[in-house]
């Protein structure tokens, strides 16, 4: 469900799933953010896999969708406890 004039936040789909959203945002009026593959050689997870990776940078691209601008990039610190 996207509603009308919102935003749209995706990860790495499909190129069918991507079309959809590219489709459905258009339609709605909304926004469509694509987050980025990997958040960098600088970011250090306690959790390893490269999933959690892509889950981070999903739920980054998310917040500043949210919040209308970028994260001061002194926070969050960019290194998760272990």
């Amino acid at each position: 469900m996207l509603r009308d004039a919102t935003t749209l936040v995706v990860g790495r789909v499909s190129p069918e799933v991507l079309a959809l959203a590219e489709r459905t945002a258009a339609e709605r009026g909304a926004a469509l953010v694509r987050a980025a593959e990997d958040p960098g050689d600088e970011l250090r997870l306690g959790a390893a896999g490269a999933f959690q990776r892509r889950n981070f940078t999903l739920a980054e691209a998310t917040v500043e969708a949210y919040l209308g601008r970028p994260l001061d990039p002194a926070w969050p610190p960019r290194s998760a406890p272990r």
